[in-house]
């Protein structure tokens, strides 16, 4: 079987998409993220390449988003204090976070990764599916930034859930 480059960023994910489960494709997006935002700066072609990156690997828009500002908040929280860099040179301070978008409800059910026609019965189901993939006791074997990060995501989805009147 010969292989052939692919066109563009979109269909490189696409390719990649096809060997990983719907949670795998959560994490290379998240982590395609965090690269982008490893120097500090979002700039407007890396958000595009980050858009084409979950158009191919097929995440919901709602949920790509999700995961962008979970990606952001988790860079934010990494960085240096102010003044301080590897490099030598001084460290820009990020940008405030966008306002929230939508009504709570839309909020939640963009945290819990459903459409906003979810039913109650398809809402708590995929609360005890995220819960189970995010409980803090799941994480014991990984390090202190996974497990961090892991309940922090595992407090979100309770607050989501809680907001939804789960």
């Amino acid at each position: 079987m010969t292989l052939r480059p692919p066109r563009d960023v979109t269909e490189l994910a696409r390719m990649i998409a096809r060997e990983l489960e719907p949670g795998e494709r959560g994490t290379i997006y998240s982590w395609s993220c965090l690269v982008a935002f490893a120097d500090g700066a979002l700039r407007a072609e890396e958000f595009r390449v980050l858009q084409q990156v979950a158009t191919g690997l097929g995440l919901a828009p709602h949920h790509a988003m999700f995961l962008f500002e979970f990606a952001q908040q988790a860079a934010r929280r990494q960085q240096r204090p102010a003044g301080a860099s590897r490099n030598g040179r001084p460290q820009v301070p990020p940008p405030p976070p966008p306002p929230p978008r939508g009504t709570p409800r839309e909020r939640a059910l963009a945290t819990l990764g459903l459409p906003a026609e979810a039913t109650p019965d398809a809402i708590r189901r995929r609360h005890r599916a995220l819960v189970r993939r995010f409980h803090p006791d799941a994480h014991r074997t990984l390090g202190p930034v996974a497990q961090r990060e892991a309940t922090e995501r595992f407090l979100a989805i309770q607050r989501a859930y809680e907001e939804l009147g789960g």
